[in-house]
């Protein structure tokens, strides 16, 4: 029988990057919950961090491991090379490969992140010769009490933006008015905003979310080449390469929001939870993600079966296929569990739930 009959815990993790960290702990129930610079986990990820291996960082930096149902502890990627038909699906493992193809994590700003915008696959392959982009989604899980505002995010441009004025006010390294060409929208839990190739971005200071991308570390700021040996040449070409990557499509806030802000829709109900689409087909086919609501003392099954997929226990407890679970649990789903079934405790259940791409998105 595989190990992947039954749902996997993964092993919780913490990633060196900047200030933050708190809030994850205190979402998984963490004492005492400190900003350690560590701000982000990667869930179930089989990737690295483009700084693994460097700067004393351990090589597999950014990779997830997983406890077997034996008790062995591994990294969930060795484990999938076990079973991979097991782990992801015949029709997975033929058409994308032995890997996820979907990246999760829980991301805390402590303070705004900086300006920057992902490539689309294609410019990623032709420019960094990955295959992947970094197509994204934020699903909002809570906010800072002690943020010096009302915590927001920057997304998409604003009206009129243009790559020549864009150009300008990169030239001059004028990073504030970088910033002032976003959309500035408070956000509150329960909300999921979409992230597409080239838009830019930046989380803001006191937000707690799950993001769901493509399995790529690389993101596009607006600074200069930093190299005091490059050449005018090479200088130029990163000036270049960090223009093209943007999308110069800049709206109104209210059409804006219309784009970004995505309401949840209905997948399937009955008298012990629902399930609702986060994000799907309507915004890209890099990646889904959905919510699952179990009612106290409920039990509930979603319609789709025999897919993987990454599950964040985001409130209450209860059992996944007979596995306890409860808030801040992150549980790798293989495809041979087949039907999933959730049981909440008489407080509910609350799952994000992100799948990877379907067979065809990858060639």
């Amino acid at each position: 029988m595989s190990h992947f009959s039954q749902p996997i815990k993964l092993v919780q993790n913490k990633i060196v990057r900047y200030p933050g960290g708190r809030e994850i702990d205190r979402f998984r129930g963490v004492a005492p919950a400190t900003d350690d610079g560590r701000p982000e986990a990667w869930v179930g990820s089989t990737v690295t961090t483009g700084g693994a291996g460097k700067n004393g960082l351990d090589a597999t930096d950014g990779m997830a491991s997983c406890i077997l149902p034996d008790g062995r502890e591994m990294l969930l990627k060795d484990a999938i090379l076990l079973d991979p038909t097991g782990a992801l699906g015949e029709a997975h493992v033929r058409g994308i490969g032995t890997e996820p193809a979907v990246l999760v994590k829980l991301l805390d700003a402590q303070n705004q992140l900086g300006f920057q915008c992902h490539p689309s696959p294609e410019y990623a392959l032709a420019h960094w010769g990955s295959k992947y982009g970094k197509a994204e989604c934020w699903y909002i899980l809570s906010l800072r009490d002690d943020a010096a505002e009302p915590p927001y995010v920057l997304l998409g441009f604003k009206e009129g933006i243009t790559r020549e004025r864009f150009a300008e006010l990169f030239d001059k390294g004028d990073i504030t008015e970088i910033d002032n060409l976003l959309h500035k929208i408070p956000v509150k839990p329960g909300e999921l905003y979409w992230v597409g190739p080239g838009v830019p971005h930046a989380v803001g200071a006191g937000v707690l979310c799950i993001e769901a991308q493509e399995p790529s570390d690389i993101t596009v700021g607006a600074r200069p080449l930093n190299n005091p040996a490059a050449t005018p040449a090479e200088i130029a070409a990163h000036r270049e390469r960090l223009l093209g990557t943007y999308a110069y499509d800049g709206c109104t806030y209210d059409e804006n929001l219309e784009m970004r802000l995505v309401a949840p829709k209905p997948v399937s109900e009955s008298a012990g939870g629902r399930e609702l689409l986060l994000i799907g087909k309507a915004q890209t086919e890099c990646f889904s993600m959905t919510r699952i609501e179990v009612s106290p003392n409920g039990e509930f099954s979603p319609a789709e079966t025999g897919r993987c997929a990454i599950h964040i226990v985001t409130d209450g407890a209860g059992e996944l296929n007979g596995v306890s679970v409860k808030r801040g649990d992150e549980i790798f789903v293989g495809a041979a569990v087949g039907r999933v079934a959730y049981k909440a405790d008489g407080g509910g259940l609350t799952v994000v739930v992100s799948h990877p791409p379907l067979p065809k998105r990858v060639m």
